[in-house]
């Protein structure tokens, strides 16, 4: 596996050109082979940050909260629109910080592509040099009417486009929206054609491809992508039933790939933030909030970083106390999310001397 993984690294610096040679992601991040979180905490700036632009989305996939009516959702946040003011507040506070983040993603619970402004919020994030690369995670479908030629010119670096399936009635039965599936694939080898120096990654979920094959999925999108993969379910709504709904038995792997291990230290606060519409502040990528760090519209977020409620959180998860949380406790994003170089629990009484004496 570890040769493997160096191979996938090299070819992923190396690339030049998609098409054929489309890198296939197997068990390491999009952004190439991760370095051991443990050696490197505590850090002066995060890894990576999410904003979560928007709280709606365009789809209906049957494993995801929005699925759900709108009384079952888990609680969230206040306000489903971030405010743009509020979002370049957000930005020239990351300014702030030693170094650029790794990655900043638009992700979240929903469909950043709704958000009307998204073309300023990359080209924003791109002028201020916040990070070394902006992403978008998307379905896609709302790459059109010039949305598409809008993010390359604001200088997006990579877009992640999740498939729902290879057939528009399987986008059916597995999103419940109607969708022209071979006129979306043009309009994505279209997008190729034009990306410029964006990155296009296309993955699809393993419960997607039903009686397709995992190589009919590669060769449809490998010419028309610069990196491909096909992600696990994952069981990460409690409120779902992906057992009965998906006729899963066990779910023993990672959405990545890798093997599932029972960690009792979360390493998402050591690494990353997520900031919600509402202008909370999130130690981690999840559903519901275990805790709010702060707010980026009342403080600075370099100071919340540092800032004593989070290192409290740090702390507790370095004791391995998590489950006193009961967010984290039920919290399934960072057992199928973790990668094998983030897995702290061997390291943890070290990073307590080091961090806390």
């Amino acid at each position: 596996m570890e040769e493997i993984r160096v191979k996938q690294e090299e070819k992923w610096n190396n690339f030049t050109a998609g098409g054929v040679n489309a890198l296939r992601i197997e068990g390491q991040a999009v952004n190439g082979k991760r370095l051991p979180l443990g050696a490197s905490v505590p850090l002066q700036t995060p890894y990576a940050i999410t904003v979560f632009p928007i709280y709606a989305c365009n789809f209906r996939c049957s494993y995801c909260v929005h699925s759900l009516r709108e009384d079952e959702h888990p609680k969230v946040c206040t306000e489903k629109v971030m405010d743009f003011s509020l979002y370049q507040k957000f930005i020239d506070d990351l300014a702030e910080f030693p170094v650029p983040l790794k990655v900043l993603h638009f992700a979240g619970l929903g469909e950043p592509l709704l958000h009307p402004r998204i073309a300023d919020m990359v080209r924003y994030a791109k002028e201020k040099n916040v990070a070394q690369t902006v992403d978008i995670v998307s379905n896609g479908a709302l790459l059109k009417d010039g949305l598409e030629d809008d993010l390359v010119r604001a200088g997006l670096d990579k877009i992640r486009i999740s498939l729902q399936g290879l057939t528009s009635r399987m986008y059916k039965d597995m999103s419940d929206v109607e969708i022209d599936f071979p006129a979306f694939r043009e309009r994505l080898r279209d997008l190729y054609k034009k990306r410029g120096d964006m990155k296009i990654y296309i993955k699809i979920m393993d419960v997607s491809l039903k009686e397709y094959s995992a190589e009919a999925f590669y060769e449809a999108f490998q010419e028309m992508a610069d990196a491909v993969a096909v992600e696990h379910l994952c069981p990460l709504v409690d409120e779902i039933s992906y057992e009965e709904n998906f006729e899963e038995e066990e779910f023993i792997y990672t959405m990545n790939g890798n093997r599932v291990r029972n960690a009792k230290v979360c390493p998402q606060p050591f690494y990353s933030l997520q900031v919600n519409p509402d202008s909370d502040l999130l130690p981690c990528c999840t559903i519901e909030k275990p805790i709010v760090i702060g707010n980026c519209k009342k403080d600075s977020v370099l100071d919340i970083w540092n800032g004593e409620t989070l290192q409290t959180f740090r702390k507790m998860q370095l004791e391995k106390k998590k489950d006193k949380n009961p967010v984290c406790r039920k919290c399934m994003q960072y057992k199928y999310g973790m990668f094998p170089e983030d897995y702290l629990d061997d390291d943890a009484e070290q990073i307590l001397l080091r961090c806390f004496g």
